[in-house]
């Protein structure tokens, strides 16, 4: 089997931070139905939220969301970029043999797709 991920990254503005990204997709998991686990013996996953300075993104990393078609990913893209006013990238690839890329801006009515 080859490697399978999806992930997203939010475009870094002077009014995005971390912290409201970190609370944007903390809001979203309690909507899947999933809450704070007490400890990490008891979690059924985790999500991360990472950048640097030199870069022009947040990443959002998680074990526990898949975007298996267009329509999984633009369920939380596009509220997300409304909510935050920026750039909402995913990035989705299935067992090493295809990767998309789906670009969302709400305010400026973009949704852009790249498929390999």
């Amino acid at each position: 089997m080859g490697s399978w991920f999806s992930n997203l990254h939010v475009q870094k503005t002077a009014a995005v931070t971390m912290e409201q990204v970190m609370a944007y997709i903390g809001a979203w998991m309690q909507q899947q139905k999933y809450t704070v686990a007490a400890s990490e013996e008891e979690a059924d996953g985790v999500f991360a939220v990472c950048t640097s300075e030199a870069s022009g993104w947040y990443s959002v990393y998680s074990d526990l969301f898949c975007f298996e078609d267009p329509n999984a990913f633009s369920r939380i893209a596009k509220p997300m970029s409304a909510a935050l006013q920026t750039q909402v990238l995913g990035m989705s690839c299935f067992d090493s043999d295809y990767l998309y890329l789906n670009l969302v801006h709400a305010s400026e009515a973009v949704e852009a797709w790249a498929g390999i």
